[in-house]
């Protein structure tokens, strides 16, 4: 798999595919597939080719990986085996939406294919591209499209959307201008800055809550562990903030954002809204009510999502399939807290500050992101290690890995 990882080709696809799959004005009608899904699967089948070829171990990664997903899909149709009979089969509706099915199917792939191929420099690499390449085609877009409405749209159906893709571009910057020395700094500076310019653009209330917290827990975290590095972070943070108060649309924003809250009235919309989820969640709470849109505005299935992801996984897959994820959540974890990278962590919970807004579960960056947390702290022997023995040695009880017919204890 090694030549797989190294090809240009290879690398600049999965980025590119994700990109693309933020522009939904770009899918065809009808079937909701544009140039970024058909990259996608493309992708995937080269990965599935190539692991076949190459004999590709399994690893604890992929199968943790496949069982969360089999318990995730199960859980959603027991759940829409159960909403059917006791709901949906009086309206005369299906308890799941075929695109969601189907994006739901594209992500476990996805994943599967990802934990098959990745290790640490491939998961940097990518995501780099991915950083310079989205933040540059946001900020042209931004620069040649005026916002209307105060609300940024890049050729999509949700500023939200554009808004999620921001803020992964913020973190990542974060991620590598920390763990990096060379110049490639201001580079992840400008990406930075790039990110925070168009996601104040889009409006949206999740992505400045998780630009907030993060900042303030990164000053925490380095204020804990370094008071050097905290400094500098705050001054990073005020110079930005700086440069940011002098372009127009943010400035804009800080004048009106109040009035609109009044004449708007979002977060009543929004918890109207989690009330009926929560009512659909009441219906089915083990297994949940299958992969589709659940909630409604004070009562449930009215075909409306959650805007609260926690809140829809629990509706869609119930407690079951929640923690299975939840559980998955932790293995990917256990690599940034074991060797104490506490950003990381600052970055997750930033992370679910911004979905308790939004619903992610069929936006694929959103899973190449935490599969990203485990691989970027992988150590150097683990990153190609394909385990295919794990019992204890006799003589001193560690574990056996076998890596390219050498033994590591």
């Amino acid at each position: 798999m090694e030549k797989l990882r190294q090809n240009p080709i290879y690398l600049t696809l999965l980025p590119v595919a994700l990109m693309f799959i933020a522009f939904t004005k770009l899918r065809i009608p009808g079937i909701k597939v544009g140039p970024g899904e058909a990259m996608l699967a493309v992708w995937i089948l080269i990965t599935f080719i190539a692991a076949v070829i190459n004999r590709a171990g399994v690893t604890p990664i992929v199968r943790k990986t496949v069982l969360m997903f089999v318990v995730f899909i199960g859980s959603s149709i027991i759940g829409s085996v159960w909403s059917f009979v006791s709901v949906y089969s009086k309206l005369d509706k299906l308890p799941f939406a075929f695109e969601e099915v189907v994006g739901t199917l594209l992500i476990f792939f996805m994943c599967v294919a990802y934990t098959l191929v990745a290790d640490k420099r491939y998961t940097e690499v990518t995501l780099k591209i991915f950083c310079i390449l989205t933040s540059i085609v946001f900020y042209i877009y931004y620069l040649t499209h005026p916002v209307t409405k105060y609300r940024l749209v890049i050729w999509s159906d949700n500023p939200n959307q554009a808004a999620l893709y921001c803020f992964f571009v913020s973190a990542w910057s974060v991620v590598f201008f920390i763990n990096t020395k060379s110049l490639w700094r201001i580079m992840y500076l400008v990406t930075l800055y790039f990110s925070i310019v168009v996601g104040f653009a889009t409006d949206s209330d999740g992505y400045k809550m998780a630009l907030y917290a993060m900042s303030i827990l990164m000053v925490i975290v380095f204020t804990i562990k370094n008071y050097r590095k905290a400094f500098i972070w705050i001054v990073i943070c005020g110079a930005l903030a700086t440069v940011l108060f002098f372009v127009p649309d943010i400035q804009l924003w800080f004048l009106d954002y109040f009035k609109r809250l009044t004449y708007e009235n979002q977060d009543t919309v929004r918890y109207s809204l989690w009330r009926g989820a929560f009512q659909a969640f009441l219906n089915s709470p083990l297994f949940g009510n299958g992969l589709m849109a659940h909630a409604g505005y004070d009562v449930p299935f009215m075909n409306y999502d959650a805007h609260n992801y926690p809140l829809d996984m629990l509706v869609r897959v119930g407690t079951v399939g929640f923690i299975a994820t939840v559980a998955w959540f932790a293995v990917l974890l256990k690599p940034a807290i074991k060797k104490r990278k506490f950003y990381d962590l600052a970055i997750f919970i930033a992370f679910i500050v911004f979905s308790m807004t939004r619903v992610q579960l069929r936006m694929p960056v959103v899973y190449v992101y935490l599969l990203s947390i485990y691989y970027l702290n992988l150590h150097e022997e683990d990153k190609i290690c394909e385990i295919y023995d794990k019992s204890p040695k006799p003589d001193h009880g560690a574990y056996t890995c076998k890596l390219n017919s050498k033994e590591f204890s």
